[in-house]
């Protein structure tokens, strides 16, 4: 079904605005109206449901993700790692992420309010961005963490605060580009897309059906930005693996004698690998954050993939069908964001402290020591019996002496 059309000036045809009457009379499901500025916009209704799930499930992902950056903030001490730094910038890029999908579920779909056509752009490139600045995040990530096994030694005068705060500026600035571009004239819909039947419709072979605003090339692009860096990573993690592999290995081989190593030696031979177990507690939590990453995202990859490689047919049967895998394949993307910061509360233990922390300050309950400050207080009580402990045998040995003199 074509909706009538009016004339541009320039020749093309503009679809024309239906009214509720014309709406009815030629059998449309979804409404469409003109924008102030003269311009198409199209609506697409989602379930109730789902509106309700959706709003939900965004609530929870900006939420869980403003208690991560608020932790890392506030406990600086604890978490001065370069590592924490590109931690918290990924929660940022949760948050963010949540913010628009709670803008489309609220108030694009629930309060019924139709994008124009720059709107539509921005609420459909703002999500890739995000994932594109996930995904950096993620490469910087596994950066730190190579230098920090294979080359611990330069780690520090490698990877600095400053220079942590300028790869962090890059990267917002290459995710941003994805939805610049896009509003700047990288897409299907000025001079291929059509208003039919509720949302755009773009036949022309050069457009995406499983993303309708944008073309394939920009389907392309991020599936090549993907690749790139999912190769980085795994080069990164098998350098991990084969250096953390053989630091056990060691580990296991060197023991300690009680009867010839003194209990002083064994407290500063153990420090060392007590900050490297540290290390490789970080390194595998960070390792579940990337599975996780890659196992929500793949059906998005794999879908504009298979999008990009077939044959384009614009039919509006088909063009629903990738619409709706599209939709399905968002859901685990979707959660992503929500799953981070349940993995940092699991697998990190100064993180789990820090948000039980935060959580009991928030809702009023019993206020607890900071994390901090209870390290503090163990690390008092460890010297102290560390202290009784040398005295003793301080004393046990000069009675032996004075024993055997007599």
């Amino acid at each position: 079904m074509t909706l009538p059309s009016n004339n541009s000036p320039s020749g093309m045809t503009t679809p024309a605005a239906l009214s509720f009457s014309t709406m009815n009379s030629t059998n449309v499901t979804n409404f469409t109206t003109m924008s102030p500025n003269g311009t198409d916009v199209c609506k697409n209704d989602e379930g109730g449901i789902v509106q309700i799930v959706g709003i939900g499930v965004s609530i929870l992902i900006i939420l869980e993700n403003i208690l991560v950056i608020w932790a890392i903030a506030r406990n600086r001490r604890d978490f001065r790692k370069v590592t924490y730094y590109f931690i918290g910038n990924l929660a940022i890029a949760d948050a963010l992420a949540g913010v628009v999908f709670l803008y489309t579920f609220l108030v694009n779909d629930l309060l019924k309010v139709a994008d124009s056509r720059e709107g539509w752009i921005a609420r459909k490139g703002f999500p890739v961005a995000f994932f594109v600045a996930s995904l950096l995040s993620l490469v910087l990530v596994s950066i730190d963490r190579y230098v920090q096994f294979v080359y611990p030694m330069k780690y520090k005068n490698l990877l600095t605060k400053h220079c942590c705060k300028i790869f962090i500026v890059v990267m917002w600035i290459l995710s941003l580009v994805f939805v610049v571009a896009p509003l700047a004239g990288w897409n299907c819909i000025t001079a291929n897309c059509t208003c039919q039947q509720g949302p755009y419709a773009c036949p022309d072979a050069s457009c995406s059906l499983a993303v309708p605003p944008f073309t394939k090339t920009y389907g392309i692009t991020c599936v090549v930005v993907f690749l790139a860096s999912l190769v980085v990573i795994l080069f990164c993690y098998t350098g991990v693996y084969i250096s953390v592999s053989r630091h056990l290995k060691r580990m296991a081989t060197y023991t300690f004698s009680a009867a010839t190593v003194k209990l002083t030696e064994v407290t500063d031979t153990q420090e060392a690998p007590r900050q490297r177990m540290s290390d490789i507690r970080l390194a595998k939590a960070l390792a579940i954050v990337l599975g996780v990453f890659l196992a929500c995202w793949f059906p998005v990859i794999f879908l504009i993939f298979m999008d990009i490689s077939s044959s384009s047919d614009p039919s509006f049967k088909n063009r629903e069908r990738m619409l709706f895998l599209a939709d399905v394949c968002s859901i685990p993307a979707l959660l992503n964001s929500a799953i981070n910061p349940i993995i940092y509360a699991c697998s990190l233990k100064k993180m789990g402290q820090e948000l039980k922390s935060l959580l009991c300050c928030i809702f009023c309950c019993k206020k607890k020591a900071v994390p901090r400050l209870s390290r503090r207080g163990s690390e008092t009580a460890s010297s102290e019996s560390l202290y009784r402990k040398n005295s003793v045998r301080r004393n046990n040995s000069v009675r032996k002496n004075n024993f055997s003199t007599l």
